[in-house]
């Protein structure tokens, strides 16, 4: 899920590190320019076959199928885990989000809580992320972060389904972790629809309050969109802020969906980028209602 951009992008250039499989490649607090990104200088660490991997692999969205068929009537403990910088600030950038409030309604009413839940569980994405995705991140780490899930192998998607899902029940409560697994499979079941199985999924991307308006978010997004066009894959997201669309649009994703999730009890977005050879191929779905260019409701 996705996070609050910038209203407004400034088209200021400034150094991200792109974090991969494997360690964050950051020294003293300073980017490792060891690939040059255009404009921009940016590090990767990864495996050396993934993206050969990724395009042959099934889609993430798949990690969840083990998850809904799991039971929430237990909680597990799960042992201390570090925080990313980050955290915090993606905690705070994403409070009022209907997903988020969600999987957080055991925390009602305890704004501390639910805040230390959010920082773990976001802790938990990044670190999920960095495993088997893309993390890009900023000079000063703790002001935001973008998280990518790529396709996996079958068995890999099962594993980690279930390690979240045991995550899951050590830090949220069971009326939590339940709202989470209903949302993912429903989400699920739409994206199945439009998106192709092999596209890179933008799970969030977030800035602290102080760093938004600066042309941040743009940066944090920019390399991995450039790695997927190098890799002729689509991209896509979810999100369900509204006022998010203008930014992403610039970014080239198109609006293909607007969905009434009904455990959030709101409308959420769906919107895909397509590779640059293809992207004018891509047209919304053929279903009634919003009235937003490119972007159509669910029948539903």
């Amino acid at each position: 899920m996705l996070g609050p951009v910038p209203a407004s992008i400034d088209g200021a250039c400034v150094p991200v590190c792109f974090i991969g499989k494997g360690e964050i490649a950051r020294e003293g607090g300073q980017c490792d320019t060891s690939i040059s990104g255009g404009m921009q200088d940016y590090s990767f660490t990864g495996s050396e076959s993934s993206l050969r991997e990724m395009k042959t692999s099934a889609s993430p969205m798949q990690l969840s199928e083990s998850m809904a068929r799991a039971s929430t009537s237990s909680k597990t403990p799960t042992p201390e885990m570090a925080l990313h910088p980050a955290s915090s600030s993606v905690a705070a950038a994403l409070r009022d989000d209907p997903f988020y409030g969600s999987i957080t309604a055991d925390f009602a009413g305890d704004d501390v809580a639910r805040h230390e839940a959010l920082k773990r569980y976001f802790a938990y994405s990044i670190e999920e992320g960095t495993r088997i995705g893309r993390t890009v991140g900023l000079p000063d780490s703790k002001l935001g972060i973008a998280v990518w899930m790529l396709p996996q192998r079958p068995d890999i998607q099962q594993r980690e389904a279930r390690n979240k899902l045991e995550f899951l029940r050590g830090t949220l409560g069971q009326h939590g972790v339940a709202n989470y697994q209903r949302m993912v499979e429903f989400m699920k079941a739409h994206v199945e629809n439009m998106i192709a199985p092999n596209a890179w999924y933008l799970s969030i991307v977030a800035l602290a309050p102080e760093a938004q308006g600066r042309g941040l978010g743009r940066e944090l997004l920019r390399p991995t969109l450039e790695e997927a066009d190098a890799a002729n894959v689509d991209c896509y997201l979810e999100t369900f802020t509204p006022r998010a669309l203008r930014f992403y649009e610039g970014l080239g994703f198109v609006c293909r969906a607007e969905i009434a999730e009904p455990t959030a009890r709101a409308n959420y977005i769906i919107m895909s980028r397509p590779f640059r050879e293809r992207a004018e191929a891509i047209t919304p779905l053929p279903v009634r209602g919003l009235q937003r260019r490119g972007c159509q409701s669910d029948p539903a």
